[in-house]
């Protein structure tokens, strides 16, 4: 079917901004439709097929990474739009809550890719019935590299909130080394011999890791909040419940490949992510949110002193100019916030 009748340019900038130019005849525009077309009906057939494995475990661990999909773009908007109602010196809590969860979005639309083909590939279909054989593959590498930019922002949240400056320096480089080493390990014991030596032992390190990320939570991140509210101590400690007791998930769903069904393992990661990663960076906004009402409230009443021969200025002009708007404004914010040396 002839779907260009015509002979087509394609105008290209370079980085250089000059112009290169394509000439693509009408057969080789025909091709290339046909092959974008090929692709596009080989990936909606392997969907179709890997749709059979209807609510067995397989099945479920590719509707979740969908929901995975949409429930990290979602959050990523909402935490995006929550910029609105925070001071500048907080927003940018909020941009990095988004940012955790669009790169997440991105990468859970690859993993769902890889593990849609490789479902599909593991099913026979004779007379009708359905057989899921095993996977030959599942998305580890694009989860750790999701992980390796997600997990040190996620644990940076702290400092930035905080926001202590030159003084955080120290509390970044602990929180981000320790969360890559954890990832690290983990990621090698992952791609290691199933129940190994090295499987275990890489395992039980990255374990040790995160326990040193909680230590810092529960120890230095208190210490340099220990001057602000209760009422913020509280939610900060519900950050902290994140980190000490949503990433339990992890090394537990870490075991399950030692089951019969590794697809188990991934069920555990996908929950564990988008609660971990969305309902984490709501917690946050939601700090960030209480810094930023403490600030407002503390500049809105905090007393402006001035001296009486000024104010005797002031007023005179005031009365000079028939300037009604600031004898209404001396006499409020004398009896309100206004100090008077005299």
């Amino acid at each position: 079917m002839s779907l260009l009748t015509y002979r087509k340019w394609v105008w290209i900038y370079n980085s250089n901004n000059s112009i290169l130019i394509f000439f693509f005849s009408e057969f080789q525009i025909q091709k290339k439709i046909a092959l974008v077309v090929s692709i596009m009906n080989e990936t909606s057939s392997s969907t179709f097929k890997a749709l059979q494995a209807g609510l067995s475990t397989e099945g479920i661990t590719l509707y979740l990474f969908w929901l995975g999909i949409v429930g990290m773009g979602a959050g990523a908007i909402y935490l995006w739009m929550l910029q609105g109602t925070l001071s500048d010196k907080y927003k940018k809590v909020a941009i990095v809550a988004g940012i955790i969860c669009a790169v997440a979005c991105f990468h859970y639309y690859r993993m769902a890719s890889i593990y849609a083909e490789s479902l599909a590939n593991a099913i026979t279909i004779v007379d009708g019935k359905v057989t899921i054989g095993e996977l030959s593959a599942f998305p580890t590498a694009y989860r750790y590299i999701d992980w390796l930019i997600t997990v040190p922002l996620m644990v940076l949240e702290f400092p930035l909130l905080l926001a202590l400056g030159k003084k955080s320096k120290g509390l970044f480089w602990n929180l981000g080394a320790l969360s890559l080493g954890m990832l690290i390990f983990a990621w090698i014991a992952e791609t290691s011999p199933l129940g190994g030596g090295v499987w275990w032992g890489f395992y039980i390190v990255s374990c040790v890791f995160w326990l040193l990320i909680v230590k810092q939570l529960y120890g230095q991140v208190s210490n340099a909040a220990s001057h602000l509210p209760e009422s913020f101590q509280g939610q900060l400690g519900v950050m902290k419940k994140f980190i000490a007791i949503g990433w339990i998930i992890y090394p537990v769903g870490f075991l399950l490949a030692l089951s019969s069904n590794e697809s188990l393992r991934e069920i555990a990661y996908n929950i564990a992510d988008v609660i971990n990663k969305v309902g984490f960076g709501v917690a946050c906004v939601i700090a960030a949110q209480m810094l930023t009402k403490l600030e407002g409230n503390s500049m809105s009443c905090h007393p402006v002193t001035i001296g009486f021969h000024k104010l005797l200025n002031i007023t005179f002009w005031s009365l000079m100019n028939n300037n009604y708007f600031l004898r209404i404004f001396l006499a409020y914010s004398s009896e309100k916030w206004l100090n008077i040396e005299f």
